[in-house]
């Protein structure tokens, strides 16, 4: 149920204390690594509501050309988007007015093609919402290949519905009536509620799985095991498959970790087709030893989908983190062998 504060602001999900349980086999020299981050308090799902603005595809919102900062991903993006992206607009992007007596809803920001953030900070705010709700308005989308694909394969199976749907253009900047938009729902943490109701929806009426996989990234440019060719034969012999996102489609990609019983891979957005298993499935995360905010996610995903959550460090080639365009990681075989995967039921 929603209701509505004097700031135009609906208050749809109130915000939550969550509470994560520490990895299966945590090894005492990394426990300062999960301690600090088992706690958190979500952020609530709040609809708010603007009346005359512009808009950026990266989902940045101007009102009279003054910069919406809470729009933004990043409070260091104020500068850049408030001068130097909004001129840029304003003389070189082809200006669109959307028409009047319409509702656009906006939920997506400079990462939401990415598949961590698509699944994990996207779909919570859709979800949230109620189908009556959701009907009454225009969801405006950015116009990349993985919203698509992907973005549009996963609304269908998660049977959300609205009134149409607008793709907006990099070249251009929309002129909204009326924007309805979602604050950054998973800014702090994941929330449970919402990450469960999505797991309930795509694995619904889903069969017991068996199948163990191991999600390479030996295609990928950056973040790979540069061992992987010791590890394969290990894996052959807990009979672990071997695939390759990047070769899948999307719905190849939901049925096939749907039989997936294992999900074993480094650190990446891969993981995160975790949310396609049933509860009480296996999550392993091959990752560098660093106790930030940022190596966290995929243990708290984990979490949240009530699977077993596993994790190997490996030795990293740099300095660098492991996120993003950083290290690569070599895996000790045998010690990957004894702690991990003779512990996997």
């Amino acid at each position: 149920m929603m209701f509505f504060n004097n700031n135009h602001t609906a208050i749809i999900k109130e915000s939550i204390l969550v509470a994560h349980g520490l990895p299966a086999g945590l090894d005492v020299a990394d426990a300062s690594d999960f301690q600090s981050y088992t706690n958190y308090t979500t952020q609530p799902v709040l609809l708010k509501t603007i009346n005359g603005v512009w808009l950026s595809p990266d989902g940045v919102v101007y009102q009279n050309y003054k910069l919406e900062k809470e729009t933004l991903t990043n409070a260091d993006q104020a500068g850049y988007y408030q001068y130097k992206h909004l001129l840029k607009k304003k003389i070189f992007a082809k200006k669109i007015e959307l028409p009047a007596n319409e509702k656009y809803l906006l939920v997506t920001n400079l990462y939401s093609t990415g598949h961590f953030h698509w699944f994990c900070e996207v779909l919570p705010k859709l979800v949230a919402l109620t189908d009556d709700v959701a009907k009454e308005l225009n969801l405006l989308l950015p116009d990349k290949n993985y919203i698509r694909t992907m973005g549009l394969d996963s609304l269908k199976r998660l049977g959300l519905h609205f009134k149409q749907i607008i793709f907006l253009n990099d070249d251009c900047f929309y002129k909204v009536p009326e924007l309805l938009y979602v604050n950054h729902v998973s800014l702090g943490g994941l929330n449970p509620v919402l990450m469960q109701a999505i797991q309930n929806k795509l694995t619904a009426n889903q069969p017991a799985a068996t199948n163990k996989i191991y999600l390479s990234r030996k295609k990928a440019a950056f973040r790979k095991v540069l061992n992987e060719e010791d590890l394969l034969p290990l894996l052959q012999k807990y009979n672990v498959t071997t695939v390759y996102a990047e070769d899948l489609s999307p719905q190849e990609q939901a049925e096939l970790f749907s039989t997936a019983h294992t999900l074993i891979g480094i650190h990446g957005a891969g993981l995160t087709n975790c949310i396609f298993m049933l509860p009480g499935s296996n999550l392993v995360e091959l990752r560098k030893k660093e106790n930030n905010t940022n190596n966290v996610g995929y243990w708290h995903l984990a979490s949240c989908l009530r699977h077993n959550y596993f994790y190997f460090n490996g030795e990293p080639d740099a300095d660098t983190p492991l996120v993003g365009r950083g290290c690569n990681l070599l895996i000790d075989p045998i010690a990957f062998e004894n702690r991990i995967l003779k512990h996997l039921n």
